[in-house]
């Protein structure tokens, strides 16, 4: 076993007594997590429509009038 996997197994172990005595606050994660949920699927789509509208191959025209 290297000792990456070695650290990975014991962290928890030898931290728990530490990780016990952190207080989290629950309305900061939840804003977190909504912000994850809300910027993840953008990205997204914005990672799929960009090269899209650059290919000139699929451009089909302006978008205004």
């Amino acid at each position: 076993m290297d000792a990456g996997r070695a650290v990975d197994l014991a962290s928890p172990r030898l931290t728990r007594t530490v990780l016990m005595r952190v207080a989290f606050d629950v309305g900061h994660l939840t804003e977190r997590f909504g912000l994850l949920a809300t910027i993840a699927p953008m990205k997204s789509v914005v990672a799929i429509s960009v090269p899209v509208t650059t290919a000139p191959h699929l451009a089909v025209g302006p978008l205004t009038r």
